[in-house]
């Protein structure tokens, strides 16, 4: 059971401290050893217990072997370990899996148990817990070397040359495919939508025809988006300019491989970055100065699209959001403590890279495929919704309910439901229904001007905040910057239209 200690003496293992119970972790024994720090069996057996643990640590010098990994506990049954004392053991468990040393340091980072709420108790780490997942990672490692071992046959099988001076003749795989036409499938896409317009008798007031439209719609502005930047990632065009940028990210307590995450999340969904902040193993102060910029200021390219199509150009939103997250950035690196530096942070502890161009795009058309009919079913639902609501005169009272809190935030009383929207499944499926109204009411739409510069900066609070907070990540140092920002350049904006 992971609350009671249990016994490993084998390099591939994280070790547990020293046991008296019975012969070592005996439940029905429970006890310490009794001797006082003066006793000499006791101190003699301290030093056996060092001896060995510099045996199998040799790179340890004899000052820095924890106490507790040569002194039992007064049960005998601990099951814990400070995570100071896991990471010593790092070195030797990488060694003896034949695992890179990084990648268990950032498992070990992972298990760490924080205090509760933060100052309740001491940091631990379970070595019973640790060691399962360790297992866990090395068959997950090897499947990694089958999984590329697999691709490079494919590959390899992919072209046959049936001789060295005749024709050559090459077999596609269904994933080339997909990554050849799939560029093209908003094109289709749309293609068949107008044909269906004039080849079949369609009731053009459909809500199902309507979401299909502005699907078409979003599909357009996300497909070639995520095509070029997939490009732009894989020639290593990301990691170029996040280079160039190093020097300004020390203003905000970031080092050099900081940047690349930030102009990663720039270019990227959010799962990009944080990805790429676990193969780092940053503190939790650095992700959490990163996961306010990331959150304030990512996937610009698409959500800038979408936000021009109803009323604020890409020259407007984009620099508003890089020039936001600098400051959100620069100003918690002046108000988060110092000891948040000591906690380190982790989401991944293997990291594969496609090293060919072609699985990578399959890869990439795979995900677009199912990203297309994931819009499709979230902007219909979202239209049936709103269909319902108008109709049984729910939003007429939740703009009643929301009225104080929107005139608070400077913004109308009539945009509530699309502010709830892009609040809860983001900014792209919200901008689809402002449009939809838009194309509906005419003259007669709300303004949007101030709800656009609201969510350019605040969106999407339950799911993209959620993600950051499993990897440590306080929830108030996400939601409250963001909301504070949005408040005072929505009524900044305010002003200047006054003026």
């Amino acid at each position: 059971a992971a609350n009671v200690g249990q016994l490993f003496t084998q390099d591939i293992y994280l070790w547990g401290r020293p046991s008296c119970a019975g012969d070592g972790y005996d439940a029905a024994n429970s006890c310490g050893s009794n001797k006082g720090p003066t006793n000499p069996e006791y101190l003699a057996e301290v030093e056996t217990r060092i001896d060995s643990f510099l045996v199998h640590h040799p790179y340890l010098a004899r000052k820095d072997v924890p106490a507790e990994m040569v002194t039992a506990s007064g049960s005998g049954l601990d099951p814990d370990i400070t995570p100071q004392s896991a990471r010593l053991q790092v070195k030797r468990v990488a060694a003896a899996r034949q695992l890179d040393e990084q990648v268990v340091a950032n498992l070990v980072e992972k298990s760490i148990e924080r205090p509760l709420l933060g100052f309740f108790g001491p940091a631990k780490v379970n070595v019973l817990k640790l060691n399962i997942a360790l297992e866990e990672l090395n068959k997950k490692y090897f499947y990694q070397i089958k999984k590329h071992y697999e691709v490079f046959v494919e590959i390899k099988n992919n072209i046959t040359f049936a001789s060295c001076f005749h024709s050559i003749r090459f077999k596609v795989s269904k994933k080339i495919v997909v990554a050849i036409c799939c560029p093209f499938l908003f094109y289709i896409v749309a293609f068949f939508v107008k044909l269906a317009k004039y080849t079949v008798k369609i009731n053009k007031e459909s809500i199902f025809f309507k979401a299909l439209n502005t699907s078409v719609w979003i599909i357009k502005i996300i497909v070639p988006a995520s095509f070029i930047v997939t490009l732009l990632q894989y020639y290593g065009v990301v990691d170029i300019i996040a280079g160039v940028f190093t020097p300004l990210f020390k203003y905000l307590g970031l080092d050099g491989q900081a940047s690349i995450v930030y102009f990663s999340s720039v270019l990227l969904p959010l799962y990009a970055p944080i990805s790429i902040i676990g193969t780092l193993a940053l503190d939790l102060r650095q992700t959490t100065i990163l996961a306010l910029m990331c959150l304030i200021s990512h996937n610009l390219i698409v959500e800038c699209s979408v936000q021009k199509l109803i009323g604020m150009p890409a020259y407007i939103s984009a620099p508003l959001r890089i020039c936001t997250a600098i400051i959100g950035g620069f100003l918690l690196n002046c108000i988060l403590p110092d000891n948040l530096s000591e906690i380190k942070t982790s989401v991944a502890v293997v990291t594969s890279e496609e090293l060919l161009l072609l699985p990578t795009l399959g890869n990439w058309a795979i995900a677009t495929l199912k990203l297309c009919f994931k819009i499709w079913i979230i902007i219909t639902a979202l239209m049936l919704l709103q269909y319902y609501l108008k109709k049984w005169g729910v939003i007429d009272k939740l703009q009643k309910m929301l009225g104080g809190f929107m005139k608070f935030c400077g913004l109308s009383p009539e945009v509530s439901y699309i502010w709830l929207v892009a609040q809860t499944v983001g900014l792209a499926y919200g901008a689809g229904i402002m449009k939809q109204i838009l194309e509906e009411e005419g003259d007669n739409a709300p303004d949007y001007r101030g709800l656009n510069c609201h969510v350019a900066v605040n969106h999407s609070l339950i799911e993209d905040t959620a993600i950051f907070m499993m990897m440590g990540v306080s929830w108030y140092y996400l939601i409250i910057p963001r909301f504070i920002f949005a408040l005072v350049i929505v009524w900044i904006a305010k002003l200047f239209d006054k003026n």
